[in-house]
């Protein structure tokens, strides 16, 4: 059978004729079979894709003005051939296998503000999974740190590469790419858009994504229920509280699924029980998706919820405790 995969509200089957896959002129055939194409009247509803036998065939649209209608042209993309599709999976397998390796390495870090040195030759690696606490004085460097590893700053010397990525070869795209696919950022101050509903807000990354509209609002739905604020997807952030903003923020943070979550503070506005569930969250985000967390915090609760407990103290980095061990 053939199955069409729509964009927005439909789908239908039809049967398809025998064969392992389809000629070009049994390609068009499916299109039209389909239903999708319509020379009399405006499509409303685009598919992304045909499915049939066991093969999954995108499709796209091109669009020919004829008068003041607009008429779709669908073409098929050609399905990759045995020997192109090992070649895909053996690259991805290498790439994988490099991006397992080391979600994040740190060496001889440092970061300058005028004559004070912030951080000085500071060193980190963090596995794929591994959650990490980083405590320490106010002015210490701790969100200094987790701006440079987003490539939201520029160190004065040292290495940082991110998933087998140098982050100083990278130009100013490449780094925005590389945020907006693989690192999910609570910042201090939230930094939510005035003018976005709650579920607006937490539904820009998987805009900048090209995640489906409806595939995107169902999981930021279900972010925002995780936060324990399923009822107010439709509230202005000037309708919101400290608390309430602070929640839509690590929302926003875990929705793309990022390999890399950094959290500066993610519950100082939070009362204790709303904290202890956000904490909770990130880490079942993180062992979900494999993915690396890093919490700045001042609060022991919350350092108490990762695997490591670092101290940044003098521009370095410390081992200070395991988990559940108390601080000072």
């Amino acid at each position: 059978a053939v199955r069409v995969g729509s964009c927005s509200r439909s789908s239908k089957t039809h049967e398809s004729p025998n064969g392992a896959e389809p000629s070009r002129a049994q390609r068009a055939s499916l299109v039209r079979s389909s239903g999708i194409v319509h020379r009399k009247r405006e499509v409303t509803d685009f598919p992304s894709f045909i499915e049939w036998k066991n093969l999954r065939l995108p499709v796209r649209f091109s669009f020919q003005i004829n008068g003041s209608s607009k008429l779709p042209w669908i073409f098929l993309a050609q399905p990759r051939t045995t020997a192109r599709a090992r070649r895909h999976r053996q690259r991805n397998a290498s790439a994988l296998e490099l991006y397992n390796a080391r979600m994040l390495s740190i060496s001889g870090l440092v970061k300058r503000y005028g004559a004070r040195t912030i951080l000085d030759g500071l060193s980190l690696a963090l596995e794929p999974g591994a959650f990490v606490a980083v405590v320490g004085e106010s002015g210490s460097g701790k969100s200094t740190l987790l701006n440079l590893i987003a490539g939201l700053e520029t160190p004065d010397a040292g290495r940082i590469e991110l998933g087998g990525n140098d982050l100083a070869t990278l130009d100013d795209d490449a780094r925005t790419r590389l945020r907006r696919n693989t690192i999910g950022f609570v910042f201090q101050a939230f930094h939510i858009v005035p003018h976005l509903t709650a579920l607006e807000n937490i539904v820009l990354p998987l805009v900048l994504q090209g995640v489906g509209p409806r595939e995107r609002v169902e999981r930021a739905s279900g972010m925002l229920a995780a936060v324990g604020l399923g009822d107010r997807a439709q509230a202005m952030p000037r309708e919101l509280s400290g608390g309430e903003l602070q929640r839509i923020a690590i929302a926003r943070a875990l929705v793309h699924r990022p390999a890399l979550v950094l959290a500066d503070e993610p519950t100082g506005n939070l009362d204790p029980d709303t904290a202890h569930s956000v904490l909770a969250l990130l880490a079942a985000s993180a062992r979900a998706s494999n993915a690396a967390t890093i919490v700045v915090t001042h609060s022991e609760n919350a350092a108490r919820t990762a695997d490591r407990v670092l101290r940044l103290t003098h521009g370095q980095l410390v081992v200070r405790s395991a988990r559940s061990a108390p601080l000072p």
